[in-house]
């Protein structure tokens, strides 16, 4: 589901930024989604606060324009796949280092600006998913009971898509309704 789903994203989002700019055909476009290392850590899904890690993967522009929506589902499936144990633990001293440094940095007025989690990310095309629909954001009490609608973060760049749980979302239904919010450019005509 997030597979097809993320290809069709980034297929639209590349090949429309490509339509509207065709020199970017060799700029990179990159596909990052975030995963829940929940499972492969071995921590409940009842835990409301998990490290969450991007996955990502990236083709030229041209190269995505070119594939069907099935390769691209695989580029996506094989950049989920990659979020292993030791991936994490990767992932987790490279973002420890990170941070030593800047404290040292700061501490020896070094840098006068936050280098941790400020990122700007010079693609092409960019498109990002995140998922929380099996978070159990409506029976989980807040300490003020459970909540009625809770709506999703702001998505930051058009290119970004979330998927929620809705208040009537079961996940142990197979058919349970989510909903899918996708930023898109404001110059797009869905007419």
């Amino acid at each position: 589901f997030t597979e097809m789903l993320s290809a069709v994203l980034w297929k639209g989002t590349n090949d429309m930024r490509l339509q509207l700019n065709p020199e970017i055909g060799s700029g990179l476009s990159l596909y990052s989604c975030a995963v829940n290392p929940r499972a492969r850590m071995g921590v409940s899904n009842d835990v409301c606060a998990s490290p969450t890690t991007h996955t990502s993967c990236e083709q030229t522009v041209s190269e995505i324009a070119a594939l069907d929506l099935c390769d691209i589902a695989q580029l996506v499936h094989e950049a989920i796949g990659m979020c292993t144990g030791e991936y994490l633990i990767s992932s987790f001293d490279f973002l420890l280092k990170q941070r030593r440094q800047e404290l040292d940095d700061e501490r020896n007025n070094r840098i006068d600006k936050k280098l941790m989690l400020v990122y700007v990310c010079p693609k092409a095309v960019k498109c990002i998913a995140l998922s929380s629909r099996t978070f159990p954001i409506y029976t989980t009490d807040y300490g003020f009971g459970t909540p009625t609608y809770v709506r999703p973060p702001y998505l930051p760049f058009d290119g970004c898509m979330r998927i929620w749980p809705t208040p009537l979302y079961d996940a142990r239904s197979s058919n349970a309704p989510l909903e899918v919010y996708v930023s898109l450019p404001e110059h797009i005509d869905l007419s």
